[in-house]
């Protein structure tokens, strides 16, 4: 290519045809910096042409022609205007010279493709994922060849589409050919497009079978263009899993007889359901006991569940449910251990699968023969075991728990009212030194939840009337448990003269208890147990009865006939409920001692006896006693030293005669032999100053 101004010095000349020469028009010196051949590399298809184009740096040069050559005309030819003609796979160097000076370029020769496949041949992909093709050109010898481009195309865009490098991506549910094409060659892969759960089917659609026998359920998902889906999560369900269960991976099982049951699958918020049912395996029950006669208090008797199917044979595999017709009378564990509660006659049930059997078993529960406990119930109460500070005649644990400030629930097991003929009185006494409480009431009695136990609820209160923490004293005693005449009441109305109820009256006489109300806290309670010709001594004890704060003492009594009681709030007379016990005795083969004591002002520091009509103990010995100070009495009673486990007796003491005061006794201490020692304090209930006072005091074991 000749220079256009032959004033510049050098000149750039691309060739791309051959003419002309290379002298100078001007005459001046033709001058060469160098020759370079564009592009650098290329490639080519054998039987196909691509060209190259050389560039002179020159100057002063006219006519300017390159010369092309090959390295390997076996493999690619070039022509003189720089086009290359592949010839053969291979390599080859194309090269273009001009006055000296060359130029170079590279050309690969690449084998036609003869074939070409495109794998996998068939492939799924869900509706918005992606799915690689891998397409392969191949020579005549099979061999893969490297470095061709294929080009790929979708039979419906709509379904899939494809990238230029064969990625495939799911457009909607359906199916379509995708193309890689080279050389003429073409390969295809059928692609399934699956979209989103359409329809759910599931097998069988119904079935019967025994309890304990499984389905396992075949279920077949499709989406609208009728593809098989095997990908996805299926969620089980049944409508009643007391008859049938399902596992995560569809297998019914019948747990008891009914039905039909829907079993429900679902996937994507499709579903479909089957209806299943299951018959009972067994056939009967059988109860059975190694004894059938009477039983009673504290007997358990253990029973056995024959289960048999149709024909007869015994099957263990089934699990049996056991029930009483009565659970007041007995109650029966899940192992067929029978306990009774009271007297009667109840049926035991066994049942399995829906089928039941059962056994008439007659009761007969004597009442224990001594219904007498006591506790010293803790301050802090925490709901444990009393051991050393209580006693249960019946051979029960005692149990006492704080449930608020000056608040205690106090448990005798086997106390428990299981019938109409069990009457019980509970007493509440204080204890000297056990807290600031002035006084404590027994607000209810009544049988425990689960039948058998007798809680006593109580209520301890400072004089203000808050509630106040307070050590105390419960005593119950059940109808006819003492040895000797005894009677007991609990009022049933403040407000006016009345018999209580027989569930709350009782009298070893046998006579009816009732109480007189003459005035506003004034009340006389008739306990019509008539006094023997020996003139057996008696004693007499008063406990307040409600949450209140009005107060109740003895007021003075007459022998076997009836006893004065005083009820005030402080300030004036108040009506109030309230328990009365009056006893010669105690508990047969146990312990006690009782006095009154009938003189409050005994000279300081003298021991005397009370009275013998008013005092009686199980030793025969005679109880004494003497003022220390104001207000304040060390009495010693005889045959009540500790018992082999360290427990004392309890301790039940009441004011006597006047108004306003309260009595606190201490527990139990060691006086020497076999002495107990009581220590009683009297105070003015509104001032708390000590205050000498009459009172009756027991101790019984």
């Amino acid at each position: 290519m000749r220079s256009i101004r032959h004033a510049v010095p050098a000149i750039l000349a691309t060739v791309v045809a051959c003419s002309g020469g290379a002298d100078s028009p001007s005459g001046l010196q033709c001058s060469v910096a160098s020759v370079s051949v564009a592009p650098a590399t290329q490639s080519v298809v054998a039987g196909s042409t691509v060209g190259f184009v050389a560039s002179v740096a020159q100057s002063n040069c006219a006519n300017v022609v390159v010369a092309w050559t090959s390295s390997n005309a076996a493999v690619a030819t070039v022509a003189s205007d720089g086009t290359v003609s592949g010839i053969a796979p291979g390599q080859a160097t194309i090269s273009a010279a001009f006055q000296g000076s060359t130029g170079t370029a590279s050309i690969t020769v690449l084998a036609t493709a003869t074939s070409v496949t495109l794998t996998p041949a068939t492939v799924s992909v869900r509706q918005g994922a992606s799915v690689q093709l891998i397409a392969t050109p191949r020579d005549a010898a099979g061999a893969a060849i490297a470095g061709r481009t294929v080009q790929f195309s979708s039979g419906d865009a709509a379904v899939a589409s494809v990238s230029t490098t064969g990625l495939v991506t799911g457009i909607s549910a359906g199916d379509v050919t995708v193309t890689a094409s080279i050389d003429g060659k073409v390969a295809t892969s059928r692609v399934s497009v699956l979209g989103a759960v359409d329809r759910i089917t599931v097998a069988p659609a119904s079935a019967t079978l025994p309890v304990g026998g499984f389905q396992n359920l075949n279920v077949v998902i499709h989406d609208a263009a009728g593809h098989f889906l095997t990908d996805r999560t299926v969620s089980f369900a049944t409508s009643d899993a007391s008859i049938a269960t399902v596992s995560p991976a569809g297998q019914v099982t019948g747990v008891a007889p009914g039905g039909p049951v829907t079993i429900t699958v679902s996937a994507e918020g499709r579903s479909a359901s089957m209806q299943i049912t299951f018959t009972p395996v067994v056939a009967s029950v059988t109860v059975e006991a190694a004894a059938t006669g009477l039983m009673g208090v504290g007997e358990t008797r253990t029973y056995s569940a024959v289960v048999r199917n149709a024909a007869g044979t015994v099957i263990s595999f089934r699990p049996v449910t056991w029930s009483t017709s009565d659970t007041a009378i007995a109650v029966v564990s899940s192992s067929g251990v029978l306990t009774p509660r009271r007297t009667g006659t109840v049926t035991v049930r066994a049942a399995s699968d829906g089928v039941q059997g059962t056994l008439a078993q007659q009761i007969v529960i004597a009442r224990p023969a001594q219904r007498v406990a006591w506790a010293l119930v803790p301050l802090d109460a925490a709901g444990q075991t009393l051991t050393a500070s209580a006693l249960n005649a019946t051979g029960g644990a005692v149990r006492a728990v704080r449930t608020a400030t000056g608040e205690y629930t106090v448990t005798f097991a086997r106390m428990a009212r299981l019938d109409a003929t069990y009457v019980d009185v509970t007493m509440i006494s204080m204890l000297e030194g056990g807290g600031a409480a002035t006084r404590c009431h027994a607000n209810s009695t009544q049988n425990a939840p689960n039948g058998e136990d007798l809680e006593v609820r109580l209520t301890c209160y400072a004089t203000d009337g808050t509630r106040q923490d307070s050590y105390t004293y419960v005593l119950v005693v059940g109808n006819g448990s003492l040895d000797g005449r005894h009677s007991f009441l609990t009022s049933s109305n403040a407000s006016a003269s009345h018999t209580p109820p027989a569930s709350q009256s009782w009298s070893s006489a046998g006579a009816t208890n009732s109480v007189s109300r003459s005035a506003a806290g004034t009340y006389s309670a008739a306990v019509n147990n008539p006094r023997p010709a020996q003139n057996t001594p008696e004693n007499y004890f008063v406990s307040t009865v409600g949450d209140g704060s009005t107060t109740c003492w003895n007021a003075g009594w007459s022998f076997g006939t009836f006893v004065n009681v005083s009820c005030d709030n402080l300030s004036a007379a108040g009506d109030a409920l309230f328990s009365v016990l009056m006893l010669e005795a105690g508990r047969p083969g146990a312990r006690y001692g009782f006095m009154w004591s009938q003189d409050a002002a005994g000279t300081l520091d003298t021991d005397f006896t009370p009275s013998l009509t008013y005092q009686r103990t199980s030793s025969g010995q005679p109880i004494a006693m003497r003022r220390t100070a104001t207000g304040r009495y060390r009495v010693s009673v005889p045959g009540l030293s500790p018992d082999v486990n360290g427990r004392y007796a309890h301790v039940q003491i009441t004011p006597y005669g006047q108004e306003n005061v309260y009595c606190k006794a201490s527990a139990p201490a060691p006086g020497g032999g076999d002495i107990a020692i009581v220590t009683v304090s009297c105070a003015n209930r509104g001032s708390h100053a000590p205050v000498n006072s009459r009172f009756t005091l027991l101790l019984i074991d």
